[in-house]
């Protein structure tokens, strides 16, 4: 017995097929099962619909993971110091290393031009 494609998941003839499957059914049962169908119908798209945002969310961590040049340790601050001016250095290359982390981030678009808010 060979499987046939599931016509349901890409469209083709799903209707035709729905339609044979209802009419065989008795009567009674055809309204809760084109609940059902319809019902699948929906979860189908929004799996689909999740898949598709998981996909552009798993691009952004990886372009985010690609621009990151500096270890997660490297942001670690001792508070404990004694010395104001050890703290105070130490702070300083923390505020380098975010400066040069924002000069390598990609330039934000500029806003689309409106020329109608100019009066």
């Amino acid at each position: 017995m060979t499987a046939e494609p599931d016509s349901s998941m890409n469209g083709t003839s799903a209707l035709g097929e729905t339609d044979s499957i209802l009419h065989a059914l008795p009567e009674s049962l055809r309204t809760p099962v084109q609940t059902l169908i319809a019902q699948v119908e929906a979860a189908t798209h929004r799996i689909q619909a999740l898949q598709a945002e998981n996909e552009r969310l798993r691009d952004r961590i990886e372009t985010l993971e690609e621009h990151r040049n500096v270890p997660p340790s490297a942001f670690v601050i001792s508070l404990d110091e004694d010395d104001a001016d050890a703290l105070n250095d130490e702070l300083s290359v923390h505020i380098e290393t975010i400066d040069a982390l924002l000069d390598d981030l990609p330039a934000p678009h500029p806003p689309a031009d409106d020329t109608s808010s100019s009066a």
